[in-house]
């Protein structure tokens, strides 16, 4: 683990590979600029801004049926934290 809460850079291995979390922060290389329409197709539909598909090991089914109040608050809480980046391990 690092010390840059949201600012991705973590590995996760399993059976689908290893992946890296993303940034969540409001960060350039993060969300940024991301429209609120792209963090709920991200979320929703594990799409990419391009349209791309994310792969595990994000819960997606779980998020797939999240209310629009809560995805409202989801997006609300991930825009106010502090902007970070991961430099590396």
């Amino acid at each position: 683990m690092h010390d840059q809460p949201g600012a991705g850079g973590q590995t996760f291995p399993g059976p689908w590979g290893e992946r890296v979390s993303r940034n969540l922060t409001p960060h350039p290389s993060g969300l940024k600029d991301w429209t609120d329409a792209q963090v709920v197709t991200t979320v929703r539909k594990r799409k990419d801004r391009s349209g791309k598909d994310y792969r595990p090991p994000m819960g997606f089914g779980f998020y797939e049926t999240i209310s629009d109040t809560d995805m409202a608050a989801l997006i609300t809480y991930l825009r106010s934290r502090k902007p970070r980046t991961f430099a590396g391990k």
